[in-house]
């Protein structure tokens, strides 16, 4: 896979992949598909401040990660949350990992320090993804979003930038 930044003829596919995780699960709590204008406009401005990845396998995009900002206060400059998309069928393939190794890479040359990951719950598959990857659980938001008539819980997930060099070692030899 090769893992590239974003750019405009990349907004279609990332969309498409979006838009099943919307009408489909519960992972993203808009209720209907992004136009394509807002969305594009999103994803730059994303891109333009804190970085946005696609990964990319024989000329198609089959899932794409970032980061935003996590509040807007000047205090909270050194830490974002990330966002990770993997499209439909094409999981359990690394593909993920991949994707993250380079969005933390990207993070701390911006001087990110701290990451977090917010997981509608129940979600085991991405619990156990973020912990591979050194997320440790911070909290559990209770009844948190309402999709599809059901509250669900958030879990946000932490992930210190300082100790990523040795997470990156340790993945690379094993």
């Amino acid at each position: 896979m090769i893992i590239r930044d974003l750019d405009p003829n990349d907004v279609a596919e990332v969309l498409s992949i979006y838009a099943y995780y919307v009408a489909n699960t519960s992972i993203s709590f808009e209720y209907e598909t992004p136009d394509f204008e807002s969305f594009k406009l999103k994803c730059f401005d994303i891109k333009s401040k804190y970085g946005f990845l696609v990964g990319v396998e024989k000329g198609e995009i089959v899932g794409y990660a970032y980061a935003n900002r996590f509040r807007e206060r000047k205090a909270y400059d050194f830490i974002a949350e990330t966002s990770i998309y993997v499209k439909n069928g094409q999981f359990n393939r690394g593909l993920g990992k991949q994707l993250y190794l380079a969005l933390f890479n990207k993070m701390k040359v911006k001087g990110i320090n701290e990451l977090v990951g917010v997981i509608t719950l129940p979600n085991d598959a991405s619990i156990d993804f973020h912990k591979k990857l050194g997320f440790y659980e911070a909290g559990i938001i209770r009844n948190a979003g309402l999709k599809f008539d059901k509250l669900w819980d958030i879990g946000i997930w932490q992930k210190s930038l300082w100790l990523f060099s040795k997470l990156t070692f340790f993945l690379e030899i094993h």
